[in-house]
């Protein structure tokens, strides 16, 4: 009997000790908490989070691994995890925002059991932003215009847009041509919504430099690298002036292939930019009337007709009466007739009383013989007629008849 009840009471200590064993787990993650911090929409980043099951646990941990409370983040292989008491696991936890906003929740483990007392979290945040986007105000830089012995400095102004979700981040890469940036620094940071101003200075080498700045940044949207085109032309207007005035000084003397000369030394200068056109007409008009005189009939018209079709707007008037004048007697001496009577008709109306300035010899009446004989050369005696009558009043009216006429043009053509 006393051995029955010594049996019962050792049952009865042995249940109590089962009762009070009690199954229980340290499970823990590193980092502690997880901030993703901003992400370009359609961007990823994957970061590793070690879970570990601690040596305070009674045993081997089996769970379920998960993200909740928001979407956005993808746990990579599989949602299980067994660790042993004391055992580590890594799990790849990748955020991919697909929209402006952030994304916070918790990365969670629990038993598969499901047990809320065997359940643990971290915290996980990330924001979802747009990509860097920026501005500048030129695309290309045109310096125009620069002597040699004064440097041209002009802004590139860089604006990141108050739309980016990050800081614009650039490193200048290339520069090329007569050209470079004041502060010799290559690397810059613009905040979101902010502005930075390049100072590019053009100091001309060359007669015409076409560079570039290039620069790589940061962001997904804009091209990489970006190109800033540069442009200059080297001033030679005071060397241009003076050739010009040179070879008009040659003409007058009668030194005409002296003034040719002139005109032709900067020929190289005047076509290499069109900023240059104006100066440019100045020496073709020069040039023409030196041929004309050198009897290069030919070269000299097509040097005048080069102005009259392509820089008239880059010509004074006083100018274009010079042109009309040398085309008319030129193109008399050629026979483009037709043409003959339209500029001296275009000078005859602009200026009656016109005279050459670089030869004085030539002047109105000489034009109005021109057209004088470009009429009777087309057949149009009545017209001819007419302007002899203004050349010649004492003996108007003149006769259309050709062979009279013919002869009243011969006899004043000699008196011009």
């Amino acid at each position: 009997m006393r051995i029955t009840k010594l049996l019962f009471v050792a049952v009865i200590i042995l249940s109590s000790c089962k009762k009070e064993t009690k199954t229980q787990y340290d499970v823990t993650f590193s980092p502690s908490e997880l901030d993703y911090g901003s992400m370009e929409l359609g961007q990823s980043k994957t970061e590793t989070i070690t879970v570990t099951n601690n040596d305070g646990s009674s045993g081997t941990y089996v769970g379920i691994l998960e993200v909740m409370d928001t979407p956005g983040y993808t746990i990579e292989g599989e949602n299980n995890i067994s660790l042993d008491k004391g055992a580590s696991q890594e799990v790849k936890l990748t955020f991919k925002p697909t929209a402006l906003q952030t994304y916070q929740g918790r990365f969670t483990v629990i038993d598969e059991s499901r047990e809320l007392d065997f359940f643990y979290e971290m915290p996980i945040k990330g924001t979802g932003v747009g990509p860097v986007r920026f501005s500048t105000n030129e695309t290309i830089l045109s310096f125009g215009l620069v002597r040699d012995d004064s440097p041209k400095t002009m802004d590139l102004a860089i604006h990141n847009s108050p739309t980016s979700g990050f800081p614009l981040n650039i490193t200048i890469s290339k520069t090329t041509g007569d050209f470079f940036i004041a502060d010799n620094q290559t690397d810059y940071i613009i905040d979101i919504g902010g502005s930075l101003t390049l100072k590019v200075t053009y100091s001309p080498v060359s007669l015409v430099s076409n560079g570039s700045l290039e620069f790589t940044h940061n962001s997904s949207v804009n091209s990489s690298p970006t190109t800033i085109y540069l442009k200059g032309v080297m001033d030679k207007t005071d060397d241009i002036i003076s050739s010009i005035s040179s070879g008009w000084t040659k003409f007058e003397t009668g030194n005409y292939s002296g003034g040719m000369d002139d005109f032709q030394n900067v020929m190289t200068f005047v076509t290499i930019s069109s900023l240059y056109d104006s100066l440019h007409s100045k020496v073709l008009v020069g040039r023409g009337w030196s041929y004309a005189f050198m009897r290069n009939y030919n070269e000299g018209y097509d040097d005048l007709l080069k102005v009259y079709n392509d820089y008239a707007g880059h010509t004074t008037s006083q100018a274009m009466f010079d042109i009309y004048a040398g085309l008319a007697i030129i193109g008399n001496l050629s026979g483009f007739y037709s043409d003959v009577i339209t500029y001296a008709s275009a000078l005859l109306t602009g200026d009656a009383d016109y005279v050459f300035s670089h030869k004085t010899t030539i002047d109105h009446k000489d034009i109005r013989m021109t057209r004088v004989q470009a009429y009777y050369n087309i057949g149009d005696f009545v017209k001819a007629a007419g302007d002899m009558d203004v050349l010649d009043s004492a003996n108007a009216p003149h006769s259309s008849d050709p062979t009279t006429l013919l002869s009243a043009i011969q006899a004043l053509s000699g008196s011009l």
